[in-house]
This record gives structure tokens, C-alpha cells and sequence, in this order.
């Protein structure tokens, strides 16, 4: 039994290892995530009114709670970012109230189907489920928005494109994925 036990675990292992190393190798030749300067598949989107007035600043969050800090309106005046200004970004959505709200929301979830037995129940198993919950998305948040956009030298934000029909823009954002 414990032999099994063991077999099971270096699988385990073995299926994140290989799915990370290949991950990595597909961002490092993905066409997708190279912006260049001067793309005209890519336009921005107009600044203002018909009248000229400055256009209301958006809104950061998704559906008023989800942390949205690495979408940009458009790559016009496009500046890669720095080393430290990617961790910024990482800092904003790992901090941010929407972040916390949404751990507290997976930690719930998790005390409700009691999903690790050995959390247990009551505050204290709340509190063990809500701090696993959270140190999940602070720690996808400065690998995905830091440290790997560090290491693979890309850029963590998402341009959006402004114009063109919506099956067009739907294209592009699925584009974006891949």
C-alpha cells in the first residue's frame, strides 16, 4: 500500500514537471505574445468623444470585484514594461480587496464541501482554507503578472483592440490566448 502511495505521488510530480517545462516552451515561441511597435492588426482605440471630451476612465474590475490591473485600452505610445513595473502589477491584483474577497469566496466553498478533511472545521478550518485559497491566487498572480513575464521577457498586459466587427474582436481575444 505504501508503495503504491509513493508510485502515485512521483506521477504526480512527473505530470507537473512535464507540463510546466512544456508550458514554458510554448510561451518562449509563441508568436502570440510578441507585440511589435508598428502592428496593423492590432489598432487602438479612440481617445474622447465626438466632442472631444476625455472619455470616463474605466473601470479595473471585472463585474465590479475581480481585479483587472493588466488590461490596457490600446497600444498606441506601446512602452515594454520594466522588471519592477511587472511586479507592480503583480502587487495590485495580489493585494487588491477583489482578490482577498474572492480567496474568502474558494475558502467558503472549500469549508463547505469539506474538501481537505485536515483543515477541519469551524473558524479556525475557515481560516486554514481561506489562507491556502489565498496564497493560491497571490502566488499565480506574481508568477503570472512577475515572474514568469520577467523570465520569458514578455509583457503581462493584454491589449485590447478597438475597432472591427465583434466576431473580429471575439477572433483576436481568443488569439490572445493561444
Amino acid at each position: 500500500m505504501g508503495l503504491l502511495v509513493d508510485v502515485e505521488e512521483l506521477f504526480v510530480v512527473y505530470r507537473i514537471s512535464f507540463a510546466s517545462a512544456a508550458i514554458i516552451l510554448f510561451a518562449q515561441v509563441s508568436s502570440c505574445q510578441q507585440t511589435s511597435l508598428i502592428d496593423p492588426t492590432q489598432p487602438g482605440v479612440a481617445k474622447g468623444t465626438a466632442d472631444n471630451t476625455p472619455s470616463p476612465p474605466e473601470s479595473k474590475r471585472l463585474l465590479w470585484v475581480i481585479p483587472n490591473y493588466r488590461t490596457s485600452p490600446t497600444l498606441d505610445n506601446y512602452e515594454p514594461l520594466t522588471t519592477s513595473e511587472k511586479f507592480k502589477l503583480a502587487s495590485q491584483d495580489a493585494f487588491d480587496r477583489g482578490t482577498v474577497a474572492l480567496a474568502a469566496l474558494f475558502g467558503g466553498r472549500g469549508q463547505l464541501t469539506n474538501s481537505n478533511r485536515s483543515f477541519g472545521q469551524g473558524a479556525a478550518g475557515f481560516g486554514k482554507y481561506f489562507g491556502a485559497s489565498y496564497g493560491d491566487w497571490f502566488i499565480g498572480d506574481y508568477m503570472t503578472e512577475g515572474v514568469f513575464p520577467t523570465l520569458l521577457h514578455q509583457d503581462p498586459r493584454y491589449f485590447r483592440r478597438g475597432t472591427g466587427s465583434g466576431w473580429s474582436r471575439l477572433g483576436y481575444a481568443m488569439g490572445q490566448i493561444f
